[in-house]
């Protein structure tokens, strides 16, 4: 519950951050039209700043990938353990390439697509892969009190 509540949080901070810096914006449609905002918000600032803006969001990408890959690799080597096969380093090394060149394939797409589209179809799949079986968990182990 405390882990839930402090994730929430983490999400939703930087996204109301995100929003009210946006809306001190508007009705400016050049910077709430434009495809990233946050860059045509920094134009007027020194170009050190949006490279480091830059660094920052590529390192929240590669973290968010890496935590993604883990996680998917975790949650079928667990299946794989209670079926008394856990997963062997070369197994989890191949799924990580294949994660890895399907990254580069939907890179072919271009970042603002993909993140428009693959973020939506990513948040749908961790609820199918963790909420729906965490609630299903949830609602066996509360009948059984």
């Amino acid at each position: 519950m405390i882990a839930s509540v402090i994730s929430g949080l983490m999400m939703t901070i930087p996204w109301f951050l995100t929003y009210f810096a946006i809306m001190a914006f508007y009705p400016d449609k050049n910077i709430l039209e434009s495809t990233v905002p946050w860059l045509k918000m920094l134009e007027e600032f020194n170009p050190i700043l949006i490279a480091v803006f830059g660094v920052v969001v590529g390192w929240t990408l590669i973290e968010t990938a890496t935590g993604m890959i883990h996680a998917f690799i975790s949650r079928i080597e667990t299946e794989t353990i209670q079926k008394g096969r856990p997963l062997k380093k070369m197994t989890k090394a191949i799924i990580s390439l294949v994660a890895l060149v399907a990254s580069l394939i939907l890179a072919q797409v271009g970042i603002i697509d993909l993140v428009a589209k693959g973020y939506t179809i990513m948040a749908y799949a961790m609820i199918a892969v963790y909420a729906v079986p965490l609630l299903i968990f949830a609602g066996k182990f509360l009948k059984s009190k």
